[in-house]
């Protein structure tokens, strides 16, 4: 009891941010603004993507950790633009395993979303009803198990970014008869550097944001450079790493994503963070 009692006091939780002056505040100043929201008793929120910010509404799509059932689902957010207040939450998609990491593909006018899902098994892509604002299974596009994983079209043909072991390599997949199939893995100085959001580009160069967790899990992200050379993608040097602004929750900071202008964070902290900071 004592030792479940000690578990519980040294937990850690996590919240989104919403960053003022978007995605380029963050790689130019070291005290970037950030609005926080607040954090539900009974859960919490990490992982956010921007699903589509319409008028004064920000749509987010999160990780939502429910410590009753000690996993999480995938949850859409509505959040006030102005003052960034939790307008609504909807759980889209939740199965008998845990889901992060709710990435999005935007083709052809159709919104698809593709959570990670290692303990379930492969990568499946799942289509969003925007009016029903559901998910439903659309189809497998990865039969291997991979974490945080990442497609982007900034070199021409599809890639997957991602990682299939859980250690310091990143793992880059190609298509090949509608699957996404390994393809090349690059070695990292960082521990466990997987994707930490979307691939994007910023003054003419392609940039990636990936997990540095040598002092702990999620606990900064690094910008990293991305270029082809002889047809195999490059790794390049990091211009920016990036530790939670939040004071109260400096634990760590895993994800940076941004669309529309509207860029996004998280912030990891202790859940009883009065108790452990006397």
């Amino acid at each position: 009891m004592f030792e479940r009692m000690l578990h519980k006091i040294w937990e850690k939780c996590w919240t989104v941010g919403v960053v003022d002056g978007g995605i380029s505040s963050v790689l130019e100043n070291d005290d970037f603004s950030v609005k926080w929201l607040k954090i539900p008793r009974d859960r919490w929120f990490a992982d956010p993507f921007v699903l589509d910010v319409i008028g004064d509404e920000i749509q987010l799509l999160v990780e939502d950790y429910e410590y009753k059932k000690s996993k999480a689902a995938i949850s859409l957010l509505k959040i006030h633009k102005q003052t960034k207040r939790i307008i609504s939450r909807k759980v889209i998609l939740e199965l008998d395993t845990h889901l992060s990491f709710p990435n999005i593909l935007r083709k052809n006018g159709r919104v698809y979303v593709y959570p990670e899902n290692c303990r379930g098994g492969g990568l499946v892509l799942y289509e969003y009803n925007v009016e029903q604002e559901e998910l439903k299974p659309y189809k497998l596009i990865c039969a291997d198990k991979v974490w945080d994983s990442v497609i982007t079209f900034a070199f021409g043909e599809p890639m997957l970014f991602t990682a299939n072991k859980d250690d310091n390599h990143l793992d880059i997949y190609t298509l090949k008869d509608d699957m996404f199939v390994f393809s090349q893995s690059i070695e990292s100085e960082f521990k466990n550097s997987r994707m930490g959001g979307q691939i994007f580009e910023y003054h003419g160069n392609i940039y990636y944001p990936a997990q540095d967790c040598t002092e702990g899990y999620g606990s900064a992200i690094v910008v990293k450079e991305l270029f082809l050379e002889e047809g195999l993608v490059q790794v390049g040097k990091i211009i920016k790493r990036i530790e939670s602004p939040n004071q109260k929750m400096n634990l760590g900071l895993h994800t940076l994503n941004e669309y529309k202008d509207i860029a996004v964070v998280d912030a990891c902290g202790y859940r009883y963070r009065r108790i452990v900071s006397c």
